[in-house]
Order: structure tokens, then C-alpha cells, then sequence
């Protein structure tokens, strides 16, 4: 998508600044940007996420456990969930 100062698709480039600047970092910091288009994989994770979707719709409390907070690298789970 960019290298340098050289912008090869710049809508790309828009999507992944909304998602840094979401994420919490400056993407103008970045210096190469590379994505990988692929229908195929597209495809499979959008059917992935709908069955979460379809899955936290029916049982909410699966996704709601809190036994994660005393297992190994509960520090690093904090941290990915915050």
C-alpha cells in the first residue's frame, strides 16, 4: 500500500490509518505498509465471524467468563483485553 513516500492504493491506505488511529498508534509512523488480498481467506473468516456472532447471541456467557484472571499469563490476557 505505501513505501516510503510512494502511495500505491491509497483507499487501502485510508482503511489501515482508521484501524491505527482505532488501535491507538500513528500511522504516520510507518514507513512500509504491505496488505494481502484473498477471497478465499475473506470468505472463511467473515463465516468464522458470524458463527461467534451467532454463538455469543445464544449463550452471552461463554464470552463472559472471568476463571481466565487466575491462569497462566493473566497479565497478558488483561492487557490483550484492555
Amino acid at each position: 500500500m505505501k513505501e516510503g513516500t510512494h502511495i500505491h492504493h491509497a483507499a487501502a491506505l485510508d482503511k489501515f490509518k482508521d484501524a491505527a488511529r482505532w488501535l491507538g498508534f500513528n500511522p504516520d509512523q510507518a514507513f512500509k505498509i504491505s496488505a494481502i488480498s484473498n477471497p478465499s481467506l475473506l470468505t472463511v473468516f467473515d463465516h468464522y465471524r458470524l458463527t461467534l456472532e451467532e454463538k455469543h447471541r445464544a449463550s452471552g456467557a461463554l464470552f463472559k467468563k472471568s476463571d481466565w484472571t487466575t491462569l497462566p499469563e493473566k497479565d497478558q490476557r488483561k492487557v490483550f483485553l484492555d
